[in-house]
């Protein structure tokens, strides 16, 4: 006869007690680590009152509660946790370890709610070579850092500091420490187009708490007297996490613009609110293909939300809208034109065309002779828009570089591609993201190139460094830059948009419940509108001074003509166009292998006046793999490290022909 109780020799019995002794055990770490974290953080103080916003261990215990954090910590293991004050969000991030392993973070508000939850996954072959290759472009963004220090350049410094937080992630960049205050505003009071959302309350609170995820909440859109029924969900990237969100609006039926989709911008990096603006009144002016935009009043379930920018996002109808054929590709791009990229060049905008034109044009563009290029361009793209995009890029002074901020155009008939600007706000007029001011002018005239940055780093765009490289195109640049910069810049144009644009919003953008309550006398807004009228005059004296010393700039004699290929080994031809012997020891060859390493081999010997002569490149030790070869100068004919120091003289692509005797620049 058994006693009675639960009989452990019974197998599902066993189980049973065994997953029960696991969750136990489970809650007791949970709880112990709880308390113990209370025990070390909660000490008697004349502040306790303000404990429960300011304290950790209460944001901590608030995450621990949270049934999705639970369920999760079920699952794995965790002895500890780190509670930080994010006070650019206003929320507590609270992270759970297992040892030096992250577990998961949870965004705790000042309500106690989790507003957001990222749990950590296993690395794929993908995420594992998007590592390596962050990892291998941090570390050249550090040599350049240490240069910039170095050197004493600071505006080089910051910019360089820009991109390593980019890189860093979406979390370490600098959003502003902002929190939304009370405003007594109505539809009827706007002064500016009222768009009015109405929105159901559990989805506004799904979208905010998940601000990584797409989740679309259906609603109505209200514009006067007309009501439009709505799909709404979250846009941007870094942005996602500021206190003021930025939204994308989709029409289901139909709309009262000439699109479907429309993008409000809430711009919370830019004290002025005219990066964005500006550069589309800018571009449209020079007549090249540009979103429509315009300010609005938001309001939500009756809240006032604040001054947004309604900006036309580049999709299909966009082609109609702007005078393009609409049978034509569009693409938005993520790429800097390197046919060596792994991974998309990019996403294709609607259904017509496809990306292997793309590649193709790419890898042409890569492969072509630098004899043939200007017939390349002026062929495979429509030369006068890839010229005036490039001059615009430099009049908006757009310095940051990325795969993304663009798009290309290929019209059906011609079959020539051209650029399209997007996303304005990250850098243009030298608006310092979340820092109040506007930095001297700073940019290039041959800005994001090698030409630019140098060889070295893996972020230099290839279609405008070979422009750049051809004197014929470059001086074709040079003309239209200098009559942009005086129509644009220098007459009376961009200050009178930038009046029109802070008149516009002055009776909204002071009182917009996100922004800090500044004495009008301190307001960095209110001041905007000189600063960059100030600016946009020293900007384009600046360029006038730098292309006419581009212009007064002699030539290089040594000259790199085209490689080719002979008995298995590379050949590299030199050329002498001078009327002096040139000692080629002051300079050297570099490239990158075919993992992405520098190489460089420095050259010896003479070339006497109009000459040349052919270094065969040693596959063992200088691992040519095609595409990129640089033709550098030692400073002060000293060999230095730091690419800084090494100035670029000429450079080519390998030509596909495989002849010796290829003909020289």
């Amino acid at each position: 006869m058994k006693a009675s109780g639960s009989d452990t020799s019974d197998p599902e019995n066993s189980d049973m007690i065994a997953h029960l002794a696991t969750a136990a055990a489970k809650t007791t770490r949970l709880l112990v680590l709880i308390v113990g974290f209370l025990i070390f953080t909660l000490q008697p103080n004349a502040e306790s009152k303000q404990i429960r916003d300011h304290n950790p261990a209460w944001a901590g215990a608030k995450a621990s509660e949270n049934e999705e954090v639970r369920e999760i910590l079920n699952h794995h293991r965790s002895d500890r946790m780190a509670v930080e004050f994010a006070e650019r969000w206003a929320v507590w991030i609270v992270t759970f370890f297992d040892g030096e392993n992250r577990i998961l973070t949870a965004s705790v508000n000042q309500d106690g709610e989790v507003v957001e939850i990222e749990q950590k996954r296993p690395l794929n072959e993908a995420d594992k070579d998007e590592r390596r290759e962050s990892e291998k472009r941090r570390e050249n963004l550090l040599r350049e850092l240490e240069l910039a220090r170095a050197t004493g350049n600071r505006v080089e410094e910051r910019e360089i500091l820009e991109l390593l937080e980019q890189l860093e992630g979406e979390t370490n960049l600098e959003l502003p420490d902002v929190k939304r205050r009370a405003v007594d505003l109505h539809p009827d009071e706007s002064t500016l187009p009222a768009y009015v959302l109405n929105l159901p309350e559990d989805g506004i609170r799904r979208m905010k708490r998940s601000v990584t995820e797409e989740i679309n909440v259906r609603g109505k859109f209200r514009l006067e007297n007309e009501e439009f029924p709505i799909e709404i969900r979250l846009r941007g990237a870094s942005t996602r996490h500021a206190v003021k969100k930025s939204y994308r609006l989709r029409f289901l039926d139909q709309t009262p613009f000439p699109r479907k989709v429309t993008h409000l911008k809430a711009e919370p990096m830019d004290h002025t609110m005219q990066q964005e603006k500006l550069s589309c009144d800018l571009f449209k002016a020079a007549g090249l293909p540009v979103s429509e935009c315009r300010y609005v009043n938001l309001f939500i379930n009756g809240s006032y939300e604040g001054v947004y920018l309604d900006i036309e996002p580049i999709r299909s109808p966009f082609k109609q809208n702007k005078g393009l054929d609409p049978r034509g590709t569009l693409v938005r791009a993520s790429t800097f034109q390197h046919a060596s990229q792994r991974g998309p060049i990019g996403t294709l905008r609607g259904d017509v065309g496809s990306l292997e034109k793309l590649r193709e044009f790419i890898k042409q563009l890569n492969a072509v002779g630098r004899d043939e290029f200007e017939s390349f361009a002026r062929t495979h793209t429509d030369w006068p828009r890839i010229r005036d995009y490039m001059a615009m890029q430099v009049i908006c002074h757009r310095s940051e570089i990325e795969a993304d901020d663009y798009l290309f155009y290929r019209a059906p008939d011609t079959n020539k591609w051209s650029l399209i600007p997007r996303d304005h706000n990250n850098g243009n007029f030298s608006v310092l993201a979340n820092r109040n001011r506007i930095a001297p002018p700073s940019i290039s005239i041959f800005p994001q190139t090698i030409q630019d940055i140098g060889w070295q780093p893996d972020h230099w765009f290839v279609l405008p460094s070979r422009i750049f490289n051809n004197p014929t195109l470059r001086n074709d640049y040079l003309d239209r830059l200098e009559q942009y910069t005086h129509q644009l810049l220098l007459s009376d144009f961009a200050s009178e948009r930038i009046e029109a644009n802070f008149q516009e919003l002055l009776s909204a953008y002071p009182q917009d419940p996100y922004r800090k309550n500044w004495p009008r006398h301190h307001d960095p807004f209110l001041r905007s509108e000189e600063e960059l009228k100030s600016f946009a005059a020293r900007h384009g004296k600046r360029l006038l001074d730098l292309i006419k010393s581009e212009r007064e700039r002699r030539e290089s004699d040594l000259k790199i003509g085209a490689i080719s290929t002979q008995d298995g080994f590379h050949l590299a031809t030199l050329y002498n166009h001078g009327t002096e012997h040139l000692a080629l020891d002051q300079y050297s060859l570099a490239t990158k292998d075919s993992n992405g390493h520098n190489r460089t081999v420095r050259l010896w010997g003479q070339i006497a006046p109009g000459d040349r002569q052919i270094v065969q490149l040693d596959q063992e030790t200088f691992n040519f793999t095609g595409g990129l070869l640089a033709l550098t100068k030692f400073k002060n004919g000293l060999e230095d490290e730091e690419w800084k120091h090494n100035r670029i003289v000429d450079f080519t692509y390998q030509d596909q022909k495989s002849s010796a005797n290829a003909q020289g620049p």
